[in-house]
């Protein structure tokens, strides 16, 4: 590949001095010399520094001297000489036109969109040349406006444009860069850009790539301001982003910041290289150091360089120039402080957390049962556990003097289960009953009451719940169900068992489904099915059995056969597989319990919002009877109405008959008011049956927003389990390593969470983990290493 080279004796020379001819009134001046000289410009593609260089390096490539990429010259054309800038399709005003300047690109934009005739806009710069003889320095856009060939919106939306226009060629530069680096990919990029686009569209603003890509987590806030410095982005003090903007009569111009034309004297001594995350800074002297050098030109000429922070004192700098800057070696001359971190928030328990309480592994792997630790109890209102918040850390500061954020702490909540209550500012865990105190694998705190039963779990017994330690002295045998805080028994046969903490069972396990929230502890287990978030500790053996485990297992006296094993902390057994059994299947350092608890629970969350949202429909329906009801039964309470005014006129009627009134007519006015009295009693009963059903459909309404609710709180509640797994599993660190300390027979296979492998042979006494290797091309390549165990 053809190698980058750097021109002797060149330097870039910023666009406003490069092609403005000679100061003097000689035409043959040092100026002309230097345009004749300096044939065309460059641009930098990364950075978009620009270059004047000589007629014969096109085509080579150079180095860029403000940010280090290499890049290509253009080639000469075919009549060697210079190609003609850019024109803005002006037929008889070529020559107005240059290619990059900032109010010729809005002159484009304008006949772009139809807003004016190229014959405008050569008018217009006509006369913003005779304004700018005249020491004025009109913008082209109040121009457009003054003479009437825009209006004020159509001039701020062009603005708009050339902004997008103008910050996008940045913003390009600044996603090549990016991905050059290995921050983002290309197509993180192109998403990027997409997403500009969109926004510019909807609302007119322009939002830095940059930006974007850190809100959706693809870089970080440091990377990105690494290369808007490298940019000169955010170097600046006023925050400007050096983006040429015309504006209008109400809008303010700003543009490009001024460099410095003069070339600096210390440019050919030395070479400054910053590192990648701006924590240090070397300089190495490209040759011997005049004396003329002192200690605060190289200090300024250190701060063009963007290295201002973490230099040595005077003395030190002093020495290196007389000294060390002859022997020509790099010299770190600038050294960022970086972030410290803050500490996570921790829980203090306040009990014994490990009483030994399920039997004590004994060298070997032998389990004593008896040997169960001194069992912690805790009275009503007693203090379990606390929770101490985070600590935020330090800032760092890089070279250029730039704040790097620490990383933030971990937060961690008190977990309450059973039995407990958190006090009411969320830092405090204290026993709500007397018992014992006990905490799951996940940090759950629970305290348990006793329930003894002397004898087997039978159909003496039935099923057991008890939402407190169960101690079983003989057998839960096959068909029976246990449910509860932990369990504690001699033997498990063909039983189902769903408890909060830990399982101890002094004997074996044969048939059994157990599903646990701590460790178990067993002398075997044959043809079971175990789902633990604690270790799995077995004194024996395993057989036909599926274990999951978000801990260890570890079976150090005895061998694993035919059975799947899934063990996110590793597993460690005396032997797996032998010469007449089925192979066995062994996963380390994977997290198939957290991941396929979690798909349960989600599972059950749909069930659950199947059946909120059905009483949701219901209540909608009772809502739209009982409007119903409300509509009949004011239809007949007025028709109630109206018989008691008619009730009412009829008894006036009676009372004047009664007076002297003739003898018939009140003797049909009675009889007309006894029909009267019983068509209202009727009306009566049949209100009472509209308010009856009114009164049903409330209370069925009622019934059903108390399902509702609960449902809707089961799912929270749910919802709030999968994040507590989630979180917890997150910080909990897999181990992938299995430890065989007999023999690991053929056929054998192991996976990790990036690599698996199928064993050809017979191995002894060997150690299989999954290791990343760092020389590896993309960095990103995994492999299962095995080694000997000593």
């Amino acid at each position: 590949m053809e190698s980058a080279e750097r021109i002797p004796g060149f330097r870039g020379f910023c666009n406003s001095t490069l092609f403005q001819g000679p100061r003097g009134p000689e035409s043959g001046g040092i100026m002309a010399q230097v345009n004749q000289e300096l044939a065309f410009t460059a641009t930098c593609p990364a950075c978009g520094k620009t270059y004047g260089v000589p007629e014969d390096m096109r085509g080579r490539k150079i180095v860029c001297k403000q940010c280090g990429e290499s890049f290509s010259l253009e080639a000469a054309s075919p009549s060697g000489e210079s190609p003609a800038p850019e024109k803005v399709p002006v037929p008889s005003a070529p020559e107005s036109l240059s290619g990059d300047d900032a109010c010729l690109l809005l002159g484009k934009l304008a006949i772009k969109h139809g807003f004016i005739q190229p014959e405008q806009l050569k008018e217009a710069l006509g006369f913003q040349r005779q304004e700018r003889t005249e020491a004025e320095q009109t913008p082209l856009g109040s121009i457009l406006v003054r003479r009437g060939f825009v209006d004020q919106n159509q001039l701020d939306f062009l603005l708009s444009v050339q902004m997008m226009v103008e910050q996008r060629k940045l913003d390009r530069m600044f996603g090549a860069m990016a991905v050059k680096n290995g921050f983002i990919q290309a197509e993180d990029m192109d998403s990027a850009l997409q997403e500009q686009e969109k926004i510019f569209k909807a609302k007119r603003t322009v939002r830095l790539i940059g930006e974007i890509l850190v809100e959706r987590g693809k870089m970080e806030p440091a990377q990105r301001d690494a290369i808007l410095e490298r940019q000169k982005r955010i170097s600046r003090p006023d925050g400007e982003t050096g983006a040429s903007v015309e504006e209008g009569s109400k809008k303010k111009e700003t543009r490009p910041p001024a460099f410095d034309s003069r070339p600096d004297p210390l440019e050919d001594l030395f070479v400054v290289n910053v590192s990648g995350d701006g924590m240090s800074a070397t300089v190495t002297p490209a040759r011997p150091i005049p004396d003329s050098v002192d200690v605060n030109g190289f200090k300024a000429y250190l701060e063009k360089k963007d290295v201002r922070y973490g230099l040595p004192d005077d003395t030190e700098i002093e020495s290196y120039l007389r000294e060390g800057a002859q022997s020509g070696h790099p010299f770190r001359i600038a050294e960022g402080t970086p972030p410290q971190p803050g500490k996570d928030a921790r829980i203090e328990y306040h009990f014994d957390t490990d009483p030994l309480k399920v039997g004590t592994i004994k060298e070997g792997g032998n389990i004593d049962f008896r040997d169960k630790g001194e069992i912690p109890q805790v009275g009503k209102g007693d203090l379990l556990a606390e929770r101490v918040p985070p600590e935020e850390g330090i800032p760092g500061i890089t070279v250029s003097g730039r704040e790097i954020p620490p990383p933030k702490p971990r937060n961690r909540k008190l977990r309450k289960g059973k039995g407990t209550e958190l006090t009411e500012d969320g830092l405090k865990l204290v026993a709500a009953l007397g018992g014992r105190p006990e905490i799951s694998a996940d940090g759950k705190v629970y305290v348990f009451s006793e329930h003894a039963i002397r004898g087997d779990v039978d159909l003496k017994t039935g099923h057991v719940e008890f939402e407190g330690e169960i101690q079983v002295s003989g057998t839960v045998t096959r068909g029976f169900r246990i449910q509860g805080g932990s369990l504690a028994a001699n033997e498990i046969e063909g039983a189902e068992v769903d408890v909060q903490g830990d399982v101890a069972v002094t004997g074996g396990i044969i048939g059994a489904t157990i599903r646990l929230g701590g460790n178990l502890r067993a002398r075997y287990i044959h043809k079971s099915r175990i789902r633990a978030f604690g270790d799995v500790a077995v004194e024996k053996e395993i057989i036909d059995t599926d274990i999951e485990t978000s801990g260890a297992c570890i079976i150090k006296s005895g061998p694993i056969l035919s059975s799947q094993v899934a063990a996110k902390k590793g597993i460690e057994a005396a032997q797996a597989g032998s010469g007449t059994s089925n192979p066995c299947h062994l996963a380390v350092g994977t997290e198939d319990r957290v991941n396929h608890e979690v798909q349960e629970i989600q599972e059950r969350i749909l069930a659950v919002e199947e059946k909120r949202d059905h009483g949701e429909k219901e209540i909608k329906a009772l809502e739209k009877e009982k409007q119903k009801i409300a509509m009949e039964l004011g239809e007949k309470a007025q028709l109630q109405d109206a018989a008691t005014v008619k009730k009412r006129q009829l008894n006036e009627k009676i009372a004047e008959l009664r007076k002297g009134g003739d003898p018939a007519l009140l003797e049909k006015a009675e009889h007309m008011l006894e029909a009267m009295e019983a068509e209202i009693a009727e009306q009566e009963k049949v209100l009472e049956g509209y308010f009856t059903k009114e009164d049903a459909v409330d209370e069925a309404i009622s019934e059903r927003r108390q399902d509702v609710e609960k449902a809707q709180a089961q799912i929270d509640e749910m919802k709030e389990e999968i994040e507590h797994l989630v979180e917890w599993a997150k910080g909990e660190e897999p181990v992938p390593v299995l430890r065989i300390h007999g023999k690991l027979f053929p056929f054998t296979t192991i996976k990790a969470p990036h690599t698996s492998l199928s064993i050809p042979e017979e191995q002894k006494r060997i150690q299989i983990k999954e290791v990343h290797l760092e020389d590896s091309q993309d960095g990103k390549e995994w492999k299962l290493r095995l080694s000997p165990i000593k």
